[in-house]
């Protein structure tokens, strides 16, 4: 009788250690998403009657971070990025114009976990914003912004997410809204 108590006595400490080591196990994040909003930078219109532009807070982005479980339910995460709108085409000339916002964003947030669903929230900093104009590049001021992030986790290491950021480049004086709405995956690993 007292083997067996003993037995099952290990057994829940092993269960338990099991459980701390699992949360305090940070999780290497991977982000691919499309944003799509921000004040217009720059326009170009072709020949076609066609025309495209890039805007402060739309494109690709790309992400790699670590996120760490702090409760239960709570975790924190930073990452850092890469997030490009580019556009380009010919001129009347027939020569290639293209057009290219690019910034590195640091993303540092908590989040709120509750089943398969995952709300955050947090600060944003981008660095080296640049505006690059067939070659010309035109720097912005580093800009620091909000961060809200809606993550529907449909497996372990996958989820799809909903963001918004509220965000202003400024360049000499003049400030560019670059807030944005994103759809993306998530992967953790």
């Amino acid at each position: 009788m007292i083997k067996k108590a003993l037995s099952l006595a290990v057994l829940a400490s092993v269960a338990t250690f099991s459980q701390a080591e699992e949360l305090n196990r940070p999780l290497i994040t991977l982000n691919i998403d499309y944003m799509s909003g921000g004040e217009e930078l720059a326009e170009q219109e072709y020949t076609d009657g066609s025309s495209d532009s890039v805007s402060a807070g739309a494109g690709i982005g790309f992400g790699i971070g670590l996120r760490q479980e702090v409760q239960p339910q709570i975790s924190v995460e930073g990452r850092i990025g890469y997030l490009s709108d580019t556009a380009s085409g010919k001129d009347a000339f027939g020569d290639t114009i293209e057009f290219t916002f690019s910034t590195l964003p640091m993303d540092a947030l908590a989040h709120y976990q509750f089943e398969k669903h995952s709300i955050g929230g947090g600060l944003t900093y981008h660095l080296n914003p640049t505006l690059d104009i067939d070659g010309t590049e035109f720097d912005f001021d580093n800009a620091i912004g909000a961060l809200i992030e809606y993550q529907y986790q449909w497996s372990p290491q996958g989820a799809v997410s909903v963001k918004y950021q509220s965000i202003s480049y400024e360049y000499e004086g003049i400030d560019f809204d670059g807030s944005g709405f994103g759809i993306g995956l998530a992967g953790r690993f």
